[in-house]
Parts: structure tokens; C-alpha cells; sequence
């Protein structure tokens, strides 16, 4: 167990399969940690497998844990975790949640989803169990908000001690599946990649993506 999850008290995790990471995941990061400051460090947390997504057009764990070493650089508290990776397989929030409270079980932790996650929690491997064992801290994007509060208090009625609070942040109107389609058709993506993730992807061909120069 990384010593991350054992020499910290509160911690924020962002999973997902960040293919690739874009802006907006780091804002919703940073957003996160500016309005909740007890969290002291933010992990970042790409999936192995995620259990509810099309895995055939998701890239190397090494390219994405290099796209986001690379996007995150300058941030000294957000960090990479690979953890869902090495355990391998799919990759069940449950689980995760579990090894990291066996290692330290007094740990808070806030977990960052966005609102198409929480309206779809009933199909999470133990989704109770989830929600009882961590902070759920959603960052809209498509949703209407009244919608999605009222979601979230009726999963808090119904669920003994959880506990889903909001992230306000500026929206970036991009998925990473519209963020891939337009790398492979060579639209401009500067408003949504950092220079230097761009660079990365076209040097190592990711996405479909080719040099024209």
C-alpha cells in the first residue's frame, strides 16, 4: 500500500479511465480540493477495467498514467495512483475503497464522480456499501441540478449513512470519447488538452492520431 493512503487523514480520489485526461478533469480536481480543504492530497486513480464502460478503444495504462503525470505537473498536491491497475482486472470502486481502509481505517475519503456516475450507482458492484464508506462528491456536467440533488437526497433517505455533496465548478462541454473522435479526425484541441498531453499523444500515435508535418 502506497504511502499516500497511510500518512494522510482525508484524501479526495478521482477515478475513471482519464483516455485522455483533458482540462476539465483537473479543474474538477483542483475545485474539489479548494472547497473541501480538509482534503489533504488529491489522487488521481485511472481504472484497470472499468466494470460499466466499452473497454476496446481504451489505451495502455502506461500512456494514460504518463498523460497524467504529465497534466498534473505543477500541482504538489494532486498525486497518480496506480493502485487499481496493479490489483488488475475490473476494477470495482468496492474493492478499492476496502484496501485502502484495511491499511489505515481511520481514512476520510472523498470520492469524485461525475453526475452521469451518480445517476447510474445502482449498477456499482455494492453501491451501498460504496456510499457508506466515502464521500461522494459530484461534479456536474450535463445535468439539471435540482435533478440531481433531488437524486441525491433520495439515495441519502434511502441509504444509511451516506453522504453526496456537490463540486461548483466552470463545466468543460467535452467527454474523452468526443475528446478521441476529434484527435482521430485532427480537430483543434487546444481548449481542451494541455499543450504538452497533446504532444504526447501524437508522438506516440495514440487515438488514431497521426503527424501531418
Amino acid at each position: 500500500m502506497d504511502d499516500i493512503f497511510l500518512n494522510n487523514n482525508c484524501i479526495g480520489i478521482f477515478g475513471g479511465t482519464f483516455n485522455p485526461v483533458h482540462k476539465g478533469h483537473i479543474e474538477i480536481a483542483n475545485c474539489a480540493m479548494e472547497q473541501y480543504p480538509d482534503m489533504e492530497k488529491m489522487i488521481i486513480m485511472p481504472n484497470n477495467l472499468p466494470a460499466y464502460k466499452n473497454t476496446w478503444d481504451i489505451v495502455d495504462s502506461e500512456h494514460r498514467i504518463n498523460m497524467l503525470l504529465i497534466a498534473t505537473r505543477g500541482y504538489d498536491d494532486i498525486l497518480i495512483s496506480d493502485l487499481e491497475i496493479k490489483r488488475g482486472g475490473t476494477t470495482y470502486t468496492y474493492d478499492t475503497l476496502m484496501e485502502i481502509k484495511q491499511a489505515n481505517p481511520t481514512i476520510k475519503i472523498y470520492f469524485i464522480v461525475g453526475d452521469d456516475s451518480l445517476f447510474s450507482i445502482k449498477k456499482w458492484h455494492r453501491y451501498e456499501d460504496v456510499l457508506k464508506n466515502c464521500i461522494f462528491l459530484v461534479a456536474c456536467r450535463n445535468s439539471n441540478d435540482e435533478e440531481i440533488k433531488k437524486y441525491a437526497s433520495e439515495l441519502m433517505d434511502e441509504i444509511d449513512g451516506s453522504d453526496i455533496r456537490f463540486i461548483q465548478s466552470e463545466p468543460i462541454e467535452i467527454s474523452s470519447s468526443e475528446l478521441r473522435r476529434e484527435l482521430f479526425n485532427s480537430l483543434d484541441n487546444e481548449m481542451y488538452l494541455d499543450d504538452e498531453v497533446s504532444e504526447y499523444i501524437f508522438d506516440n500515435m495514440l487515438y488514431g492520431c497521426e503527424r501531418n508535418d
